[in-house]
């Protein structure tokens, strides 16, 4: 199974099924092509049988005074942030590799200006289960 390209601007407002998807890995990738300011909320749901997400964010070009991106443990209406901080832009260490604690991760993008910001932002999210076969 190859991995899943995913653009965050196409899926605003929506949960992304890597089970409909048919994938256990997906590129989220975000290019803010201009626009109003505002937010882009997209969370991702996992299997049922690996039922949590490692995150690893590959790049990350995006000037605080742009906008800033915030991961939650679960869905992005509803859970709690997850990473060490909840505002992340700028010269902020992305590293490191986040897990979830359950089956949905989501993703808010905050546009604070109406600049165009191509490659602002690429993660990989990969379904993985902590039960023992």
């Amino acid at each position: 199974m190859a991995i899943k390209e995913l653009s965050m601007e196409e899926h605003c407002g929506e949960v992304v099924s890597l089970i409909l998807e048919d994938a256990y890995q997906a590129k989220v990738k975000l290019d803010d092509t201009g626009g109003e300011v505002g937010q882009c909320d997209v969370t991702m749901e996992s299997w049922y049988t690996w039922p949590r997400f490692m995150v690893s964010v590959s790049s990350l070009q995006l000037n605080c005074s742009q906008g800033y991106i915030t991961f939650y443990d679960g869905s992005a209406s509803d859970s709690s942030v997850l990473g060490p901080q909840d505002k992340i832009c700028g010269e902020v260490e992305t590293r490191q590799l986040l897990t979830t604690t359950q089956q949905f991760f989501g993703i808010r993008y905050v546009k604070l200006q109406t600049d165009v910001i191509l490659e602002a932002m690429e993660l990989v999210v990969t379904s993985f289960s902590t039960d023992s076969v």
